[in-house]
């Protein structure tokens, strides 16, 4: 939604410079509209304006999802701010003195140089306004087109992501999808954790001269079983290797190389080993709330 945004405001901006560098050609765009050629000072001046407007009010579109910039009421705050804000902008992009920034023409919108063959013209803050407000209600539309279309079909999960969500739910255990997106992210935490103990084991064991002792290298090939288990699950259930007895043992291989260890390694080595526990606890919970969820 916020790539729909962006392309919007982007195209708007191209498309608004577009046909002011074009207003001296024959059959223009403002030609037809019976506007005047503007000076090349007010239209960088007229396109600062444009993206000052429109990019603020994009901020109206979206803070709001999947419905529409009305169906929230902004705050006192973001009003107060936009106000400001346009404002000045407003004022800037009208009065801002003929002259040059960086080697660039600029020139406000109501600001007149006389005998340069430009036609005095007042009206152009009010055609940036209206072009504004306008595209502002077809980019707001495309949003919540772009939104019913993501939640419709599920793109990116959004469907689901959402139901994870619903206002209400505080546990898994009240929404299946809720278990499973849960139990996902519970499972894509023990494989870290398992790849933290797993690269911690074998950089001490490099550091020693590469040979490790019998009892660590059992814990070693226990910790990467249950790595390579997690990530052969299709759905959150318990991974052997890691259940209360097998990080005891783990906990046990490691205490046994006391004194191949380091005192500051083995703490380390205990930390990211309890880190494990804790994630294969997490999800065993999450597993048993889902298989609950199925049964039901």
């Amino acid at each position: 939604a916020s790539s729909v945004l962006g392309l919007v405001s982007m195209g708007t901006s191209l498309l608004i410079l577009w046909a002011a560098l074009d207003s001296p050609n024959c059959g223009s765009l403002f030609q037809d509209w019976g506007l005047p050629v503007p000076a090349y000072g007010q239209i960088v001046t007229m396109i600062y304006l444009k993206v000052s407007l429109s990019d603020f009010l994009t901020l109206f579109a979206a803070r709001t999802s999947p419905g529409g910039f009305w169906s929230h009421r902004p705050g006192v705050v973001l009003l107060v701010a936009a106000l400001v804000a346009l404002g000045i902008s407003t004022i800037l992009g009208c009065l801002w003195p003929h002259g040059t920034i960086d080697g660039v023409q600029v020139q406000g919108l109501n600001v007149y140089i006389p005998d340069v063959g430009y036609q005095e013209y007042n009206l152009w803050p009010l055609w940036v306004w209206i072009y504004c407000i306008i595209f502002f209600f077809a980019q707001d539309l495309l949003k919540v087109i772009f939104y019913w279309i993501m939640l419709k079909f599920d793109i990116f999960e959004a469907r689901t992501g959402a139901l994870v969500n619903v206002r209400g739910y505080t546990s898994p255990g009240q929404s299946e999808v809720a278990a499973k997106q849960t139990g996902a992210v519970e499972t894509k935490l023990l494989g870290r954790r398992l790849d933290n103990a797993v690269s911690g084991i074998t950089s001490m064991v490099k550091r020693k001269g590469g040979k490790a002792p019998e009892s660590l290298a059992r814990a070693s090939a226990t910790l990467a079983l249950a790595r390579t288990s997690v990530g052969a699950l299709e759905r959150p259930s318990p991974v052997p290797g890691v259940d209360d007895a097998a990080i005891q043992d783990i906990k046990q291989a490691v205490k046994d190389a006391e004194g191949y260890l380091d005192p500051e390694d083995q703490q380390r080595l205990d930390d990211q080993i309890d880190a494990v526990q804790r994630a294969a606890n997490n999800l065993e919970r999450v597993s048993a709330v889902a298989m609950g969820q199925k049964k039901k």
